[in-house]
């Protein structure tokens, strides 16, 4: 009897890397709230990430050094954050509140390094929620009170992202790198 709590330990220990490689995956539903909320949001407004900080290295270090950044779950965005426009509003709300648009994130082989091109970010009470978007991943992660959801977005849904926020790139340099 006095090795049952060794036992548990030792299970609870086994358990803890099979826990932390399904940490990103979660089901679609899991998000349901936070995305319900976006779609009642009066308001969203959009953050514009950084350059790739490997794809266009220099570029974001040049970038890093100014003073209107801000950091967010490890992630850095020119501030201030921008009103999306009306129309703008409510194409985002609908691609981003839909469960359609997403899928279960699935890790690739040889992963991609996220790196949020733009954020969106509403609030809901006294709830704020930001979704994370990375064109090159096609991915997005939801954040809200210390949660973290992360997703696959289905191509159709991720150019429709990219041709609305793109609108609002003002501080990021172009990308000769980056150009299609």
């Amino acid at each position: 009897m006095r090795f049952f709590p060794l036992l548990l330990v030792c299970l609870a220990a086994s358990l803890v890397p099979a826990l932390g490689a399904e940490k990103d995956s979660v089901p679609v539903a899991a998000s349901k709230l936070s995305r319900e909320a976006l779609a009642k949001a009066a308001e969203v407004f959009v953050f514009e990430g950084l350059p790739h900080p490997t794809l266009e290295q220099k570029l974001r270090t040049s970038e890093s050094e100014r003073t209107d950044t801000t950091k967010f779950m490890g992630q850095v965005f020119y501030t201030p954050d921008v009103k999306a426009k009306a129309e703008d509003t409510e194409l985002l709300k609908s691609l981003l509140s839909g469960s359609d648009h997403l899928s279960v994130f699935q890790e690739e082989a040889e992963p991609k390094e996220f790196h949020p091109d733009y954020a969106v970010r509403w609030k809901n009470g006294t709830f704020t929620t930001v979704a994370m978007i990375c064109f090159d991943c096609g991915e997005v992660i939801y954040v809200e009170a210390g949660k973290k959801f992360r997703y696959g977005l289905t191509e159709e849904t991720l150019n429709e992202l990219k041709e609305i926020l793109d609108k609002y790139q003002s501080k990021r340099p172009k990308s000769e790198f980056l150009e299609e």
